[in-house]
């Protein structure tokens, strides 16, 4: 390649290159008992990635107050401790969406695990594995066919101490 194409092929292709690229607007946030959460927006003005952040911000917060298991104050963990109560029609949807993937599946999935789930936390927190017993006795809370759901919008776990996890 001559000097000559080379001082105009260089330019131009730094110029594409400049042209080509994209402003990020990023911005992370911690909902769900401190997961980072992080949004990335391309070529998009200020005010618009700004005004999509507190939208962002208060869906996530919304849904936070029906699903989250952080929340003693969320409508999953008010029926996890009484045992039952009242749910939007979210929770109900979500619900009764996981009580056929549950029998689709034959019980593999099941969203009743929140005691074993809670074991297993205990136990690594106490830095050890949980007893044969105590495992057999978490195992008796969790059976996904204990849960019903009402049309009036009630959510009831059949079972003393179950709890619903919808964290999988």
């Amino acid at each position: 390649m001559s000097r000559v194409t080379s001082l105009v092929l260089i330019p131009f292709l730094l110029c594409v290159l400049a042209c080509n690229r994209k402003e990020v607007a990023e911005k992370t946030f911690y909902p769900m008992g401190g997961i980072p959460f992080t949004v990335k927006a391309y070529d998009i003005p200020a005010n618009v990635f700004d005004d999509s952040m507190v939208a962002i911000e208060a869906e996530t917060e919304r849904l936070e107050t029906i699903f989250s298991g952080y929340r003693e104050d969320s409508e999953i963990s008010i029926i996890n401790h009484a045992g039952s109560g009242k749910a939007s029609a979210e929770l109900v949807r979500l619900v009764r969406l996981a009580s056929r993937i549950s029998a689709e599946t034959n019980g593999a999935f099941d969203i009743t695990v929140g005691p074993l789930v809670a074991l297993w936390k205990f136990g690594e927190q106490e830095n050890r594995f949980p007893s044969d017993d105590e495992l057999q006795q978490r195992t008796e809370m969790v059976d996904w066919r204990q849960v019903a759901t009402s049309s009036r919008g009630t959510i009831s776990l059949k079972r003393t101490n179950m709890s619903i996890d919808l964290g999988g």
